[in-house]
């Protein structure tokens, strides 16, 4: 079980209050700091049992909060930085939701990641150059003076120019000498002979002595400086623990950081005239009035027995309000809340009850978390006869989802009999044929019962309004909503301006809507926030679009960039106006404590380093604040984004290294700024050591001064083997070079979904594999180096989709599988070709004529292909290219590492793919991110196959033995072609990074496919 010291106190603390699981009170939060401060050594789930026997108020409330800290355990691994980042994340994501592969990865580890080389030598860089600046200065200086002093009896003799032979000397015999590089070297050493008394100047060597007093002084001071700048971060930690706990102290929650509007759900007016019918409504009574002939039959049927009667009558009540808050909140809540405000303004009398999913335990609206609840039976018998009207949108709790075989749930309907007048308004604004299984049980069951059921719509609110005042109608049809088909692209901006946040509340996405005129215009009213739910759980049926306590949107983190990452490329201005939009909301906002104005000022430098590079640094300001670890998060979050991605802007040099480091939370060595170098304290033993190193350096000075500096020789006359051409390819046990740029390009395709490319820089690697590598075949060798210029790469495999749009067929064997999101299969090499050069003609038809791609390929009757070396348009990868691309800079036997085990996470193939091709983008990417390289469909590559030959080579387009590596033959007997990356039916052993299959480039199989490539841009280009 993870220590409790893995997560901070406020961390845990925050965490409850933003659940609305605890109300803290000044005693209650510095109680619960000092608990975990002061027991860090104990396990979570003791610390669970302490902290909830702290703060509970009953037996519900200290099982919930002893649940959500419990469930903490899960993300201790994480260590101290991550988990904070988690929690401090008012949108916190959901137990049980997907995490990024990075994320993953670190759950998986419980020590921090060794530090690489960069970052190590980032712990003594301010060392480093201030070292070389005072060098730069003082080293000419002393060594010319230290010249100028030794005065040498005899010159250096120099290496003079061959002379012009004679002609003598032409007509002497040759002789032939080999001369060694070790010979050469020798024979340029030039040895001098200096004279033992040494002539002193006392200008210079008082000047040596002040430098060196400079330089020494200078020296010792900086050996201090990184221990004060340490004691100085741990006071400014024990700062911001002061700092939380005054907050704690002051019971000041953590509010919204913007500042919302918030509107109505619709007109007043609707609203007004509704609180003026049910203000007329009043409860069943007994009037005074006897009733004569109801009081006669019945006296007569008790044998004479006098038994009144009296007419019925009404007298004025309270409406009574029942409101389904669910997880304590829900999209459509704020518009409840509205409604009900407003009839409170106009002075309508109203007693209201909160419950979660089921009516049967309520709470007054007010009371605070933990009050005792109100069984649904002793309200009827308190309050039996009052109209009724509840709100709820009829969802099921996410751990009864199918009610069909559980009627129980639904016992709360038989219960309304002590209400007559009672109609439910129903808050889900989607039509009664586009909900779920359990929602159609529900709608029969209210029908059966007799609760009307009416829109949340201002037609519908005006309906049961009546209903209640004794005039009910049928219930009026709910306002339209747009099929989610026809609003995509706007639900698809809307999304991207909530992740820019990227924890907002239903109200606030609400605001966004309303903020932007192109979504207003295609999503007229609140309601559309239900299309928005069904956008995010579209491609994944597994995600939870709502927080833990429902106050929130939650987009899971991968999720979330790929939305920012697809928007910049698709429209630029939609992150300008969305976060200008958000920097708006954030500078109209009023925070009422130190800790709000620290997020607020965050996000505020978050969204202007976005748009802004130029003020990224301002992120930097939070490093020793308690917003440090959420700065940390949307750092890495944003450099993560500007790898993968082509940015307009993106953050460069130095402070993109500064910010990298930031964002990985490393310790390393303290940066001390040259500020502090020059203000700092000099002290007395500062002094006395400065003094006496100040003369141990003017000692070695002056003996370094005896010793003459090497002789210059000119280099338009050193031997011919110094000025040779060094090959220089790397060794073979080299690593890899190159990386990924990101998403570089995407290709529009009408009818289909674009295709996106991977930029990858130039680099050096080795090809082939090691005999040592499990499952090796003999062509996979001899390994050698190649060198490969920039290129793109698609993402993924060619889907049958594409194809479609492009081709205008679909030539998919559909016995092992046809779909738009499958890769396209049962293509020969020559079918690959001609959809290389379609593809390049349907993107030229909407480019500009200076901006056209050129065809890579000329086909020629149909026989043969040559390559157009130097073209702009799509093509097949060469092997080398694919080679490249599929190792991502890794030697192993596979992308991620030598074993096997891990295959099923990255690759379909035989042992999960049940022998049919799967849909693309499913599994894990490479640690270029690219997709499916492994599995799934062999892929066809450029290259004629034959045998590798040792030796290193630039660019390869075909084998060494290849006599025309640009042409290619495709009737039946041509030479065969590479195919490379394995497929769903084959086993672990053919889908290594290294394996090579080969085909006729005629012929076409069912389980070989096809991957686009295209040369670098200029832009990309070295």
């Amino acid at each position: 079980m993870a220590r409790a010291r893995h997560i901070s106190s406020f961390a845990i603390l925050r965490l409850l209050h933003h659940d609305q699981l605890v109300r803290l009170t000044p005693r209650d939060a510095v109680c619960a700091e000092e608990l975990v401060r002061t027991r860090e050594d104990w396990p979570l789930d003791l610390l669970a049992l302490s902290l909830a026997s702290l703060l509970a108020t009953d037996r519900q409330s200290w099982r919930d909060i002893h649940g959500r800290i419990v469930r903490l355990a899960e993300e201790a691994e994480l260590g101290p930085a991550d988990v904070d980042q988690d929690v401090l994340d008012a949108g916190a994501s959901a137990p049980g939701t997907g995490a990024s592969e990075s994320d993953e990865a670190a759950r998986r580890s419980k020590r921090r990641p060794r530090p690489t080389w960069r970052q190590r030598l980032a712990g003594v860089s301010t060392r480093v150059w201030l070292s070389a600046a005072v060098g730069a200065v003082l080293l000419p200086l002393l060594v010319l003076g230290g010249l100028a002093i030794l005065q040498p009896e005899e010159k250096v003799p120099r290496v003079e120019p061959p002379k012009q032979a004679t002609p003598e000397a032409a007509q002497a015999p040759e002789v032939t000498q080999t001369v060694t590089f070790e010979q050469v070297a020798a024979e340029t050493v030039v040895r001098s002979t200096v004279d033992a008394g040494l002539a002193w100047d006392p200008p210079l060597l008082w000047l040596m002595l002040a430098f060196s007093l400079a330089l020494g002084a200078a020296g010792l001071r900086w050996l201090r400086l990184p221990n004060e700048a340490r004691a100085l971060r741990q006071q400014q930690e024990r700062d911001s623990l002061a700092e939380r706990e005054r907050l704690a102290r002051e019971d000041r929650g953590l509010g919204e950081p913007y500042h919302i509007e918030r509107a109505p759900p619709f007109a007043q007016a609707a609203m007004d005239d509704a609180a003026a019918i049910l203000g007329r409504v009043g409860e069943h009574v007994d009037s005074p009035d006897l009733d004569l002939d109801a009081t006669i039959d019945r006296t007569a049927r008790r044998a004479g027995r006098l038994t009144p009667v009296f007419e019925p009558g009404r007298r004025p009540a309270p409406l009574l309000i029942f409101v389904d808050v669910e997880k304590r909140d829900h999209p459509f809540l704020d518009g409840v809340e509205q409604v009900l405000a407003r009839w409170e303004r106009t002075g309508l009398r109203f007693e209201r009850y909160d419950y979660e999913h089921r009516p049967l335990h309520l709470r007054p609206a007010g009371a605070p978390i933990g009050a005792a609840h109100i069984p649904l039976s002793s309200l009827a018998r308190r309050r039996a006869g009052a109209p009724l009207l509840i709100f709820s949108r009829l969802v099921a709790p996410a751990h009864l989802d199918d009610h069909e075989d559980r009627p129980d749930r639904l016992d709360w309907l038989r219960r309304l009999g002590a209400w007559p007048a009672r109609v439910l308004v129903d808050l889900d604004p989607r039509p009664d044929h586009e909900r779920p299984g359990f929602h159609q049980t529900v709608l029969a069951l209210i029908h059966k019962r007799g609760l009307r059921r009416y829109p949340f719509d201002p037609a519908g609110l005006l309906a049961a309004a009546r209903a209640l005042a004794g005039d009910p109608g049928p219930a009026p049809a709910p306002r339209t909503l747009r099929p989610l088909s026809e609003i995509e692209q706007a639900v698809r901006t809307w999304a991207a301006c909530a992740s820019y946040v990227p924890d907002p509340t239903w109200a606030h996405v609400d605001a966004i809507r309303r903020a932007l005129p192109e979504l207003v215009e295609a999503m007229p009213h609140s309601g559309y926030l239900q299309r928005l739910l069904e956008w995010i759980v579209r491609d994944d049926p597994s995600a939870v679009p709502e927080s833990d306590g429902g106050q929130r949107i939650h987009i899971e983190p991968v999720r979330r960039g790929r939305i920012i990452e697809d928007e910049r490329i698709r429209d630029p201005n939609v992150e300008w106006r969305g976060r200008g939009l958000l920097i708006d909301q954030l500078l109209a906002a009023a925070p009422d404590s130190k800790m709000e104005r620290l997020q607020r000022d965050l996000k505020l430098a978050m969204h202007r380093a976005v748009l802004d590079p130029g003020q990224a640094h301002l992120l930097l300001r939070f490093a020793d604040t308690a917003m440090a670890p959420e700065a940390r998060r949307l750092a890495g979050e944003e450099l993560g984004r500007q790898q993968r991605e082509a940015v307009l802007r993106p953050w460069r040099g130095a402070l993109r290294d500064t910010l990298a480091s930031f964002a990985a939370g490393e310790e390393g060595e303290p940066r001390v700024p040259v500020g502090q170098f020059v203000r700092a304290r000099w002290q007395r033993p500062d002094l006395v050591r400065a003094a006496v190193a100040a003369v141990v350096v003017a000692v070695a000075w002056l003996v370094a001064g005896a010793t003459v500096a090497e002789p210059e020789v000119e280099r338009d006359y050193l031997p011919p083997v110094w000025n040779a051409v060094i090959d220089d390819f790397g060794e073979l046990d080299d690593p890899p070079t190159g990386r990924a740029l990101g998403i570089t390009h995407v290709a529009e395709i009408d009818g289909a979904q674009p295709m996106r490319f991977v930029g990858l820089s130039g680099g050096e690697f080795t090809m082939g594999t090691s005999e040592r590598e499990p499952g090796r075949f003999d062509d996979e060798g001899p390994r050698h180096r190649v060198r490969l210029s920039g290129f793109e790469i698609a993402e993924h495999e060619i889907t049958q989709g594409q194809w479609r749009a492009v081709m205008g067929d679909n030539p998919s064997d559909c016995d092992v599988g046809c779909g738009d999101d499958l890769p396209v299969q049962n293509v020969s090499w020559a079918d690959v070709v001609r959809f290389m050069n379609t593809l390049t003609a349907k993107t030229n038809q909407a480019r500009a004529e200076g901006e056209k791609l050129t065809l890579c390929y000329e086909i020629v009757d149909d026989r043969s292909v040559i390559w157009r070396p130097g073209c702009t348009g799509y093509r097949l990868p060469t092997e080398a290219e694919w080679e490249y691309a599929v190792r991502a800079g890794t030697s192993t036997a596979y992308s991620f590492g030598d074993d096997a085990g891990q295959l099923g996470e990255y690759a379909w193939y035989e042992a999960n793919a049940s022998r049919q091709v799967q849909p693309v983008g499913r599994k894990k990417p490479n640690p270029w991110g690219l997709r499916d390289m492994h599995g799934n469909v062999w892929e066809w590559g450029w290259d004629e196959y034959g045998s590798y030959q040792a030796g290193s080579r630039s660019d390869p387009r075909g084998p060494a033995s290849a006599a025309e590596p640009d042409t290619a033959r495709t009737d039946p007997d041509s030479p065969v072609r590479v195919l490379r990356g394995g497929s769903f039916e084959h086993q672990a052993r053919d889908l290594r990074s290294g394996y090579r299959l080969r085909y006729w480039p005629g012929r076409r199989v069912w389980n070989q496919g096809a991957r686009c490539a295209r040369a670098a841009p200029p832009a990309l280009s070295p």
